[in-house]
This record gives structure tokens, sequence and C-alpha cells, in this order.
């Protein structure tokens, strides 16, 4: 019997459910020019950036525990609340190779697999029922033995069958004899792509060239974040990646331990970023961040590394919802500045880190540029929120027609942004203003361009120092 029902009550559902995806201002990625080698996840030019969830995580994936990533993501970590997950980007060393080894065929009775490093032996694994019968148990082995013999070159086992190498380049053969037949191994340059290549012809991985280099590929690969650490301590890389930050509206905290940030009026970081109005760069002054003299380029074992600590704390927050100033950062050591230092530093729009009544504090919050940090963080937010308010009626409707009701429609999606700005204490107040549909010229219609929605909107702020005056009188 056919059913009635459609043609009695015909419904038809409209689904308007999909929105525009927003960016993120909470995520926090740490750069370094690490060696990947031994690193799992693989760090390679298709992944120069890894998300990981917890400093066990860090550790377990093989980061060395006196490096800049591990130590930076312990004081991210460390921070009370915290935010919850950390990227780690690469900027490529040089010197590294990436080979890929599988077999085809079975393993069998009577197989016996040799691997050589130039003329010594690293593993002869014959085949045996029970232990050594399949090719997984096989690959296990080589990766183990191999592992134990070499430190600028790790094997990493990428399937049953398979296995990668990265790291120095070490001529490495595997034969396999023995029994009835025997499995072919191929080899994989996953650099140049190259299958079977003579040892002659591995490539290895283009050196980035710069910090800017390094970050543009990084971007390229992996945009989903906002905030950056780099592993920059001397003035010149500082200055190098302050201007790629800036340029990529992103958010960065460069630390310095320069004693001419406190000491001098001019010629250190500092100085520098307020003369370029970078306002997207936090300069943050701790003495011992200081470069060692016999190592340009190496860590301090006793660098606090408070940029990352800085942006565990506070990405916790509602972009601008709180100020950066007054924070206390969890295993950062405060320090002592005279008042002339303080002046120098507050002066560069620099930050400092000194305890207060014995509370450990951060000083202004400011940029380098003069702007405080919640004030950049919060607007860069808002902007995003303004995007995707808008950018929604206009995916779920089948048109926003060009009249005065359509002009509505964008106007309170840009109010409720606003409002929403107000909620979080990002602006205080604000106004609109639109045009009436028949004021926009007809050059605009034809366009379909809708001009001049304007707002202004009054900024919340914070109160940072407050003046009080008393009278008492018998």
């Amino acid at each position: 019997m056919a059913d009635q029902l459609e043609n009695i009550v015909k419904v038809t559902i409209t689904r308007q459910t999909r929105v525009p995806s927003m960016k993120s201002f909470s995520e926090h990625l740490v750069v370094d020019g690490f060696s990947p080698v031994g690193i799992n996840p693989i760090f390679d030019p298709a992944h120069l950036v890894r998300q990981f969830g917890s400093l066990d995580e860090i550790a377990g994936a093989g980061f060395p525990v006196d490096g800049y990533v591990y130590r930076a993501a312990s004081k991210q970590f460390s921070q009370s609340p915290h935010i919850g997950k950390i990227y780690v980007g690469l900027k490529m060393p040089g010197g590294i190779y990436d080979v890929e080894a599988s077999v085809v065929g079975d393993w069998e009775t009577g197989n016996v697999l040799k691997v050589m490093a130039g003329s010594d032996t690293l593993a002869e694994i014959t085949y045996a029922d029970g232990t050594m019968d399949t090719w997984d148990k096989v690959i296990s082995q080589v990766v183990k033995e191999f592992n134990a013999d070499f430190t600028e070159t790790k094997l990493t086992k990428t399937s049953s069958r398979s296995l990668r190498a990265i790291g120095a380049e070490i001529p490495t053969a595997i034969t396999i004899t023995g029994g009835s037949d025997q499995a072919e191994v191929h080899w994989k340059d996953m650099v140049s792509g190259a299958v079977d290549p003579s040892y002659s012809e591995y490539e290895p991985y283009p050196e980035a060239s710069s910090w800017t280099d390094a970050l543009n590929k990084i971007k390229a690969t992996n945009n989903d974040w906002y905030a950056i650490s780099v592993n920059v301590r001397n003035m010149l890389d500082q200055q190098e990646v302050a201007q790629w930050i800036q340029a990529n509206e992103k958010l960065g905290i460069l630390t310095s331990g320069d004693p001419l940030v406190a000491n001098e009026e001019t010629g250190d970081i500092a100085a520098w970023a307020k003369l370029n109005n970078l306002d997207r760069v936090v300069i943050f002054y701790h003495p011992d961040a200081q470069v060692l003299e016999d190592a340009e380029v190496e860590l301090n074992p006793l660098d606090p590394i408070p940029e990352a600590a800085y942006f565990g704390k506070m990405l916790t927050k509602h972009p601008g919802s709180a100020t950066w100033k007054f924070k206390e950062l969890q295993s950062v050591p405060t320090y002592e500045l005279q008042q002339f230092q303080v002046t120098n530093v507050e002066t560069k729009n620099a930050t400092w880190y000194m305890s207060t009544a014995d509370v450990p504090m951060t000083s202004d919050g400011k940029t380098a540029g003069g702007e405080y940090i919640d004030v950049i963080h919060g607007l860069d937010w808002l902007k995003a929120l303004i995007q995707n308010y808008v950018f929604t009626p206009m995916i779920q409707l089948d048109k926003i027609p060009f009249t005065d009701e359509g002009v509505q429609i964008i106007v309170s999606q840009l109010r409720k942004a606003l409002v929403e700005a107000v909620n979080w204490l990002v602006l205080a107040s604000f106004e609109i203003s639109y045009p009436a549909v028949a004021d926009v010229a007809l050059l605009m219609k034809g366009e379909r361009t809708l001009p001049d929605v304007n707002f202004t909107g009054v900024l919340a702020g914070a109160i940072h120092r407050t003046i009080v005056n008393g009278t008492i009188t018998l």
C-alpha cells in the first residue's frame, strides 16, 4: 500500500547550521634549531610543526631535557593554570638525511638478514620459529640493535615491513641470504624521492638559510598558532625574528639578559624594538638569560625561559580580558634592580620581573611599541570575531538583499561581536554607523559591496596604579 503521509503532510527542513571556523588566540609555538634525529613523531619539511599535550609527551618524543624545547615546555606546563598544549617548530639544521628501507617478499626458513654499516656488522638475524618468524619482529630487532650503536642516526619502525633512517649519512646495507627464496630490500631517498639510489646520490634536507626562511616554512606547514617563542638570545637573530613576528601579525616575546637593557639608554634589543615601534613584540628582560661568552647561540643553563612561562599563564585568559601586569610566573626567579635600571627598562617598554611587597610580578605588560599586550591580544581576537560573525549569514542564507533590511543583518552581526567584546572587557562601549541603502552609490550597489559600516569603540583598559588622598582630623 502506498504511504500517503508524504502527500498529506509534506515537510522540508533546510539546515543553516554551517558556520565558518575561527582562528584560536591561545596557541603557543616554540621554535628551535634542534636535531630531529631520534625525535618521534618525525620532523621533516612536510612536518616542521608538531603538537604535544604535556611535558611527558615532550620527553617521550625524545627531546633532550637540557634543550630549549623541553625547558620551554616545562616552563609553560609549570604555570597554574596553564594552556593545555604546545606546538613545536623546527628550524631545519644541515646534514640531515632521510632514507626509508622496505622489504618485499616472505621471511621464511633459512633466511638470514644482515645489517652492515661500512665494514661493521650491526645485526645478523636468522629465521627462527616462535622468535624471529615475522617481518614485524625482524624490523623491531634491527631498529633496536642499530639505535644501540649510533646516536647521530636513528632508525624508526614505520610498519611491519619498513623502517626509516634519519640523521647523518652512514653507508648502510641490508642483505638477505639463505633459504629457498629471499625477499628484496628497497631503499627510497625521502628527500629527493629517488628509489634505490647509490650512496653518493642521497641528498640531505636543505638547511634553513635564516630565521626568516625557517619561520616562513614553519608558517606554510602549520599556521594554527598565534603566540611564538624562539630560541634566540643574541641581538642580530632577535632583530630578524622580531621583524618577522611584526610582519606576520603574530604575538612574540623575546627574552634578553643583555646588561645594556637595564644599564644603558640605548644599544640593546629593547631600545631597537621600541625605536622600530614593534607593537607585536614583547621584550622580557631577565639577567639570567645572558648569552654565554664562549657560545653565542648556546642556551645558558641558568636561562629561565620566561617567555614560555608568560605565554603559558596568560594564554589561558580570554584575549583582552586580563592585564599582563602583576602576574606571578612559576619556575621563574625574580631579581632586583636599582631605580635607574627600572627606569631604563620601563622607558624602553621592556618587561621586568621583580617582587613588590614580597609578591613576584611582571611589570606593565607592554609591547616594544608601547601598546599594552592585552590590547593587541584582544583586538586581534575582535577582528577575527567580527569577520566570523559577519561572514556567517552570508554562507547560511540564499542571499542578503541589498535593502535596508539586508543591511540590518550585517549590522546586527557586527553589534553581536562588539557586545561580546564589552562582555569580555576588551571594550567599555561602542557606537555603530551605517548608510541607508538610498544613499549608497550605484557603483557600490553594482559591485554588491556595502560601504561605510563603521564603529567606534572605547577600550576598557585596566587600572595599574591609583592615587589615594586622605585627610585625618581630631
